[in-house]
This record gives C-alpha cells, structure tokens and sequence, in this order.
C-alpha cells in the first residue's frame, strides 16, 4: 500500500481590502437641476442667482426618499444686505456618488462640499448645471 503525502499547509487568504484611510475627493454634477423645488421654486432661476464657484454646500441626506434611500440633497445658503437670507435646493448628488457619502456618513465621517464650476446658461445651451466636489473626512 501506498503513503499518502502529508497535506500542504494552505495559504492564509488575504484580508479583505479595507476602506480608503484619510480624506478622498469626489467630483460630480447636481443631479434633478431642470425640476422644481417642492415649494415651488425653480432651482435654474436659483442657479442663475444665487449659485457661484466657491460657495459651500449644505448636504442633507434624505433616507426616507422614495426613489432612493441614500438620496442625499444639495442646498446652498445665501445672505444679501447682511439682514436678508436664504437657502434653497439645488437638486441631488448623482446615485454613486451618493452611496458613497451615504457609507461614509452612517460610518461618523464627515463630508464637505462646494460648487466648482456653474455650467451652460448660453445660448446654445440654456440649462444651467452645476459641478461639484465632496471632500469626505
């Protein structure tokens, strides 16, 4: 009869990828600018308005959202004549880049976002869009 061959010790497997450490940068469009605010503001006239490069965005997420429940929204804040201010939805961040925040705020990070750059309003393209980046610490 035979020996059998003592078994090969298998390899361990290796740990799992982890999560980014330290702060990450997304950039994307606002998603939903050509439709209405539920108060029935329109959120192109506010973009035209009010919405500059450099402002800051107040990022809310809305987990009871029917079309998505890591919908987070983007809002921008104004004050004119140091006794008047506002603040108004601007529309969404797009469904990944909402995911992520999502995942990074239920985990206690943080997340900071500003407006890059307001796009379109010519003539040849009338829409306004609004490009962003979200800095998650």
């Amino acid at each position: 009869m035979a020996k059998k061959k003592p078994a090969k010790p298998r390899k361990p497997r290796p740990p799992a990828k982890p999560e980014p450490s330290g702060p990450r940068t997304l950039r994307g469009r606002i998603a939903g600018v050509s439709y209405k605010n539920d108060d029935g503001s329109d959120r192109q006239a506010i973009i035209r308005r009010r919405c500059r490069a450099g402002m800051r965005l107040e990022l809310r997420p809305e987990p009871k959202n029917k079309h998505d429940r890591n919908a987070i929204a983007a809002w921008i804040s104004w004050r004119s004549l140091l006794i008047f201010s506002g603040s108004a939805q601007l529309g969404y961040l797009e469904r990944d880049d909402a995911a992520a925040v999502a995942k990074h705020l239920k985990a206690g990070g943080r997340a900071r976002a500003r407006v890059v750059e307001v796009m379109g309003g010519t003539r040849d393209k009338p829409s306004r869009g609004v490009l962003i980046e979200v800095d998650l610490v």
